[in-house]
Formats: structure tokens, sequence, C-alpha cells
């Protein structure tokens, strides 16, 4: 499938001027109903329709006129809210900010799979958030975003007190806000990733599951380095193949959205922690964070700037 950039843009704006925030991503959900969604298009490629287009650009312009929806804080809702996959996900008890979190994530997911948004149209996950936010603006409800839960916090809490990411290296240029990025990371070394239930099921180790928890964390409590736009500045900066990913040369920014990129992976079944850990590229990332940590080099590039401009040709 032929794709580029600004794709769902292609279509433009649609219909009347809407008065409820949600309006237009519905009656763009309702136009999907017995609609094909790909379309073979004269250069052979096959195209998402227009149908498709219209509701993810509805979907992209909501964060762009709703300015109270963060999407810089779209993983971190998903995470909170129990998310373990598009096609299992409930939303039927989900607040705005969770519908809407979970659309951005799709769209950002698109961009690394191919017809990810004719899958997810066949499952009915648009109509399933449309009706989602109809019953939550027909109700006139405003649920508030849901917070960390207690046993998150103290999560964060017992790792404190294990002292896991807890000591500052004397040489950290960042003030130490990597610290327990790099320890999470240490604690991989020399650990089994796996083992099994008494259910028969494999799961991950605490080591990393700690690790995992450790990378969202750090991207909650370091908002400037817009993890949220991830896919744009992996994109920028060349990415291809995450198990050939060269980040010697790449920024803490990049390493970061590396490192996410391979967290968000797990929210679609790919085990992409354990093949990132398996194949060096976690260990790697880790390595240049820390050589740029020393040298006092660690503040983010761009803000976004690597969606408004793209990489310099």
């Amino acid at each position: 499938m032929k794709k580029n950039d600004t794709w769902f843009r292609e279509v433009g704006a649609y219909g009347k001027k809407k008065t409820g925030r949600f309006d237009a991503l519905i009656e763009a959900a309702d136009a999907l109903e017995g609609d094909k969604y790909l379309v073979k298009g004269e250069d052979g490629y096959m195209h998402y329709t227009d149908a498709v287009k219209r509701f993810f650009y509805e979907a992209e312009q909501f964060f762009v006129n709703n300015p109270d929806f963060d999407p810089r804080e779209s993983m971190d809702i998903l995470h909170h809210n129990g998310f373990d996959g598009i096609s299992t996900f409930d939303l039927s008890d989900k607040d705005e900010h969770c519908v809407m979190a979970l659309l951005l994530s799709i769209m950002g997911a698109e961009k690394f799979n191919d017809h990810l948004l004719s899958a997810v149209c066949e499952m009915g996950i648009p109509q399933k958030a449309a009706a989602r936010l109809k019953e939550l603006e027909g109700e006139k409800q405003r649920m508030p975003r849901k917070k960390k839960s207690d046993a998150r916090s103290r999560e964060a809490t017992d790792g404190e007190k294990t002292g896991k990411g807890t000591r500052r290296s004397k040489r950290s240029g960042s003030g130490g806000k990597f610290d327990e990025l790099f320890g999470a990371a240490d604690a991989l070394k020399g650990d089994r990733l796996l083992e099994k239930s008494d259910d028969g099921e494999t799961y991950y180790t605490d080591a990393v599951k700690y690790y995992i928890e450790a990378v969202y964390r750090f991207s909650q409590k370091n908002p400037e380095y817009d993890m949220g736009n991830y896919d744009d500045i992996l994109m920028y900066n060349g990415f291809d193949n995450y198990e050939t990913f060269d980040v010697s040369d790449k920024d803490a920014e990049c390493c970061m959205a590396m490192l996410i990129f391979l967290n968000r992976g797990e929210h679609f079944g790919s085990d992409t922690v354990y093949r990132g850990i398996k194949c060096g590229l976690v260990e790697r990332c880790i390595a240049r964070l820390r050589e740029l940590d020393e040298k006092g080099e660690t503040k983010p590039a761009g803000h976004g700037e690597h969606r408004k401009h793209g990489p310099e040709a």
C-alpha cells in the first residue's frame, strides 16, 4: 500500500459546522457503515476509501481544536485504563479522553502497519468509539481523565524503596532524570525475561515489567520530550527496522521515542520489548542515553518540529 505522511488530510473538511465537539467524528463514523475500506487506485496500489480518510481526518482535527485533550498523554491514559490490545479493549465504560487516546494510538501505529485502519474498521472500532462518545454527549458527562491508580502509585513508591534507579550519577548532566530508567535497564542484564505461571501462560518477569513502567514514567514526568509524537520523531530520524536501527548518532529524544515504540508494540501483541531486548536495541538506546547524559546533551530537539518540517533534503 502506498502512503504518505499526510494521506488523511487529502480529503479535507466535511459537512456543515457542528455544534457538539464530537459531532463531526460521529457523523464520519456513520458514513463507514456498509462501506468498503480499501480501493485499488490507478497506480495499482491499495488506498483507503474517502470514508476511512474522513473519519481519521476528523479524529486528527479534534486534537487540533480541543487543546484540553493532550495527545502527549494518550499512551499513559490507555495504560492506566488497562489497554491490552485493539481487538479486545472494551470502550463501553471508558471516558472520552480514553476513547480519543485509542483513536490517536491507532493513527500513530498505522504509519508502521499497512492496512491497519481497514482492519480496525472491520472490527467496528470507529463505530464503537463514536457510539461511546455519543452516549457520553447525550448524558452530558464530562468525566475527568482517570488518574493513576493507587496500585501504580504504590508500585512507583516500592521501586524507590528498593533503590531501583534512585542512585544519581555524579556525572549526570540532566539532573538525574534518567536515573530510574538506567537502573531499570541495568536490572535486565543477566536476568530472565520470561517466566511461566501456574496457569501455563508465559509472562514477563518483574524486571521487565519494572523496565516497561520506567519508560512510561519517564515520558509522563518529562513532557518536553514530546513522546506522544514518537512515531513522527522516528520517521524524521529515518527509522526503518527496529532490529537494525542505528542509534549511535541519534539524540536523546530519538532514543526515548524508540523505547516508547517498543513499549507501544506490546499493545498490539508484537512482543516488541522482548525482541528489542534480545536484539540489543534497548541496550544500545540506553548506552547512547548514558553517553549523552554524561555530556549534558539530553535536551530534546523538537517539540513536534519533526512533524511540521520533516527531515532536511
